[in-house]
């Protein structure tokens, strides 16, 4: 266990999962026939309606698990089902040059689009690793969210640290 079958398209991709079973609680998403595994230290961060109004707006996103390591370290699941974020779902945003690595990647037989994300905001930056699929006209976005104060940079790399999580999403039903 703890390892996850995972390919890509695009050589560019290498995830492996570590073996972190123990200590692990799973989340189980009935409504939305999903679920995925995460360090039993996390917080549970809610849920939320939002819109990705900078690269995707008129989606209306809803985040349907949020999990937290710290505030300023996340992974969170969200859902649309509007047209827009249906036919924008697996494309990545054109409308800014902060895009980079972006590909394709099978997570437990699941293709998704992938891209990562750096912004610089007035007194924080931020850094984003996006994993989008559809499935029965649903719009599925898992993303590991990073932001820090400008100077310096975390010791850690949330994006490495957190894939298992990622790497651990498969559909129920």
């Amino acid at each position: 266990t703890g390892t996850n079958n995972c390919d890509s398209s695009d050589s560019f991709f290498t995830m492996t999962a570590q073996n972190t079973t123990s200590n692990l609680k799973t989340y189980t998403n009935t409504q939305y026939g999903f679920e995925l595994k995460y360090p039993a230290d996390f917080i549970d961060g809610g849920v939320q309606p939002f819109s990705d109004y900078l690269y995707a707006p008129d989606t209306n996103f809803t985040v349907v698990k949020r999990l937290e390591k710290t505030s300023d370290e996340l992974v969170q699941v969200s859902t649309a089902t509007s047209a827009t974020a249906v036919s924008s779902c697996v494309t990545y945003p054109s409308n800014t040059d902060e895009v980079s690595n972006t590909g394709n990647i099978t997570i437990n037989g699941i293709q998704f689009a992938k891209y990562d994300l750096g912004r610089v905001g007035l007194s924080h930056r931020f850094r984003d690793s996006i994993f989008s699929t559809v499935r029965n006209n649903t719009c599925y976005r898992i993303e590991i969210i990073e932001s820090w104060l400008a100077n310096p940079e975390p010791a850690i790399d949330a994006i490495k640290e957190f894939t298992p999580i990622v790497m651990s999403f498969k559909f129920t039903n």
